[in-house]
């Protein structure tokens, strides 16, 4: 999953979490600077249950990548305008395409493993050594995340 907005509800991070305890790898790339704070902060709530349940987490490093695509197994995915957050699953009339096989998942391929290559995989040690100041303020931007 690419997404510049990590702020799903409740039954989103669920259904990841059992996906990655089952065993199926679950890989979220991210910017690591993004560009709207709340969305920020709460974004960051959720990673240590994700982390704690084999989700990985990459922050892409340099410009801020507004990608929103999803690519499953190397042979189907999607791409739009969806960002991975309440507003877009409920409230925006978002935009996005499936596509399988063919040149584009290919396409697509390449596409996630050069991010990858340009981010960091975060850790859950990193995650649980933020300052208890700093997970208040996540937590308080996460009571937001319905209307962010």
């Amino acid at each position: 999953i690419m997404t510049p907005y990590l702020v799903p509800g409740p039954s989103y991070i669920q259904t990841l979490c059992m996906t990655a305890a089952r065993g199926v790898e679950v890989k979220i790339i991210v910017p690591r600077h993004n560009n709207h704070f709340f969305v920020d902060f709460a974004a960051r709530s959720l990673y240590h249950r994700l982390l704690r349940y084999g989700v990985k987490i990459y922050e892409k490093n340099g410009e801020f990548s507004h990608i929103k695509a999803l690519l499953v197994d190397n042979e189907w995915g999607f791409m739009g305008s969806s960002n991975c957050d309440n507003r877009s699953f409920q409230l925006n009339f978002e935009l996005d395409f499936c596509y399988e096989s063919g040149p584009y998942v290919e396409s697509m391929r390449r596409l996630v493993h050069d991010e990858l290559a340009q981010s960091d995989e975060l850790t859950l040690f990193e995650v649980e050594r933020k300052t208890v100041l700093r997970r208040l303020a996540e937590n308080l931007c996460a009571l937001l995340s319905s209307i962010l």
